[in-house]
């Protein structure tokens, strides 16, 4: 009965597509808190604060063989920083060896939910907080012969929670050879 329960509250989760990958100092919570926003379809298209791709260009036909890196900017106005503006333990130094972070701390800054979409429906999707995401080259050899839709979503948190955004890109369309 309890599993029971447990996967029906889970099946939410997957309602914007499947899990994400992490990058930077992205982490399952901030996925839940960005889900939550775009299931509440409070999404803000306004064109001043999208984030806009920087590489590859649309309507790029990329080989299957090479993994892509999709690299954006916060916005037309901001360049932002490739390697983002959060900052987090799991890649500072420790000062005693063998010690780390026992979770991941919240994140304050900006983080970018990147959707790859085959006929509407997200196949990929990755959770930054720098510039750029790839996708790993087993996972992008699959989708050769296919056209995708990528969009990438920029949100601003305070210790985890949304404070402007998130802001959806203008889709790029890209096909795999």
């Amino acid at each position: 009965m309890l599993l029971c329960l447990f996967l029906c509250q889970c099946s939410d989760l997957s309602e914007k597509g499947p899990e994400p990958s992490y990058e930077g100092c992205a982490t399952d919570e901030n996925w839940m808190t960005l889900d939550a926003a775009l299931r509440d379809a409070s999404t803000e298209v306004h064109v001043a604060e999208a984030p806009i791709f920087l590489a590859p260009a649309s309507a790029a036909s990329l080989d299957a063989d090479v993994a892509p890196v999709f690299r954006f900017a916060p916005s037309r106005s901001s360049a932002g920083q490739s390697g983002g503006n959060v900052s987090c333990p799991q890649y500072q130094p420790q000062h005693v060896a063998g010690t780390g972070p026992l979770h991941l701390p919240v994140v304050t800054g900006t983080i970018f939910d990147l959707h790859v979409a085959i006929a509407e429906a997200d196949v990929y999707r990755v959770l930054t907080t720098r510039q750029f995401a790839g996708i790993p080259l087993g996972t992008w050899r699959t989708w050769s012969g296919k056209t995708l839709t990528v969009t990438v979503y920029r949100s601003s948190l305070d210790k985890n929670e949304i404070v402007s955004g998130p802001f959806r890109s203008e889709s790029l369309t890209v096909s795999v050879k």
